[in-house]
């Protein structure tokens, strides 16, 4: 889906500019890193809107991770610590807010992955 809107949208553009006889003054290219979704992988469609990196609905959980464990240990570990930027807690929102997602996840029906992968 997303890679279809890019070619898309990058062919009405230069089509836009070609009419205007101007050329392509530069292309930039972004990364939604980790934005989450989702989805049915039978029928591609998402079980919940994505939740975009900086979605911030996660962010009490998340201080309930560092304090009920050892963040230190995490830290030291991965280099990371419990924030809502990554996806893990924005999957298990979904997973407990989105009816059916769980039972998908349980089945095998769903996947998920940072939105490049849509």
């Amino acid at each position: 889906m997303i890679w279809a809107t890019v070619l898309s949208t990058s062919r009405k553009l230069l089509r836009s500019l070609a009419d205007a006889r101007r050329p392509v003054a530069a292309i930039g290219i972004t990364n939604q890193r980790e934005t989450t979704i989702l989805w049915d992988r039978r029928s591609g469609a998402p079980l919940y809107n994505a939740i975009v990196w900086q979605d911030r609905r996660t962010a009490e959980r998340c201080r309930d991770l560092a304090r009920d464990h050892d963040e230190a240990e995490l830290s030291r570990k991965t280099g990371l610590r419990f924030d809502p930027y990554f996806s893990a807690t924005k999957i298990a929102w979904i997973l407990d807010r989105v009816p059916g997602a769980r039972e998908a996840a349980k089945a095998v029906t769903s996947r998920s992955a940072p939105s490049i992968v849509f």
